[in-house]
């Protein structure tokens, strides 16, 4: 159990006689974090074992600014303005929080990754509010209240100065973090993101409708995520997701995700706030991504003051499986500042 303390010194007096100092006068205030609560049968088996059960914790959802919040908000588990959220976390080292994209849960970062950036790091990875394991918001579903609860996660598991990564949606979620609570974390990086505003590029409609629908398979999306071209990538990201237990596939959450999406092109309030952006930034793109097109990693790159842009050639929105080893030398880099 994790404790937030407090405290408060009085004041000496002095003049210019001799005198006994008065006794020091101490306040202590102690805000308790709940404790996470691991899911039964959930924790991988043979190669995958070491990133641990699913656990779930309810945090608080974090107005802009409040970085500490009421110690209510944090022992009312189901009062309004907390949200139970499910996560993994493994590894050590710097912390390393991973932000899933759209229809995407926790369970389809590739094991393999994971495996490998738990050597460099203390990896955190979670469900979004609504899907997976995780419970919905008190609200309606937005860029902004998923960037809030992904605060509030920060918060309640007492990660150090994360790195956060965000994969598609889960970019738009980073960069609104990023914006929205200053100095919660200390560097962003973004994989096939789009900052929305009208002049990013949208999902086309028969790749955003397939995305939309709770019974689309893990195959029949892998189609999407890889060029045509990358059978053995394609083929090696779903058999890795298959020795997982899958989370939970939930209707109303894939519904509410690919709503937040579509409206993207219709609100600027993340891309319009990218120039005030003061950490570092890594933009890593496919150059045939189908689902976020490439173009909109070019158009944060512009609009941000500190960035690296690196363009995969010949990968799609899956491009971080296309080309592993390259691109984790490359975060390992720019994530530790070497």
């Amino acid at each position: 159990m994790l404790a937030l303390v407090g405290l408060s010194t009085g004041l000496v007096a002095c003049g210019s006689s001799p005198s006994v100092a008065p006794p020091v006068s101490t306040t202590t205030t102690t805000t308790t974090l709940p404790v996470p609560q691991p899911l039964s049968s959930t924790t991988p088996v043979g190669t995958y074992s070491g990133l641990g059960p699913i656990e779930r914790v309810p945090v608080p959802v974090l107005a802009p600014g409040a970085l500490v919040p009421r110690a209510d908000q944090l022992l009312a588990p189901y009062a309004p303005g907390v949200v139970k959220l499910a996560f993994r976390q493994f590894g050590s080292g710097p912390d390393l929080l991973l932000v899933m994209g759209q229809h995407g849960t926790m369970t389809w970062w590739d094991p393999q990754l994971l495996n490998d950036l738990a050597g460099h790091f203390r990896v955190t990875v979670f469900d979004l509010p609504g899907t997976g394991y995780s419970a919905p918001l008190p609200g309606a579903p937005s860029v902004e209240s998923y960037a809030d609860a992904t605060a509030g996660l920060i918060f309640g598991l007492q990660l150090h100065d994360p790195v956060v990564l965000g994969w598609g949606l889960g970019g738009t979620v980073a960069l609104a973090l990023a914006e929205r609570h200053p100095g919660i974390l200390q560097r962003l990086v973004l994989v096939d993101a789009t900052a929305g505003g009208p002049t990013s590029i949208p999902t086309a409609m028969g790749t955003a409708a397939a995305l939309a629908s709770p019974s689309a398979t893990l195959g029949a999306l892998s189609q999407l995520i890889f060029p045509k071209e990358a059978v053995a990538a394609r083929e090696g990201w779903v058999d890795r997701l298959l020795e997982l237990s899958p989370d939970d596939i939930v209707a109303s959450g894939i519904a509410s995700e690919a709503r937040v999406m579509s409206g993207l092109v219709r609100d600027a309030s993340v891309s319009h706030s990218l120039h005030t952006l003061k950490i570092p930034v890594l933009l890593i793109a496919g150059s045939q991504d189908s689902i976020v097109p490439a173009a909109n990693s070019t158009t944060i790159a512009a609009s941000i003051p500190r960035h690296q842009l690196v363009m995969v050639p010949d990968a799609g929105y899956g491009a971080l499986e296309q080309d592993e080893a390259r691109l984790l030398a490359n975060l390992v880099s720019f994530a530790t500042g070497t």
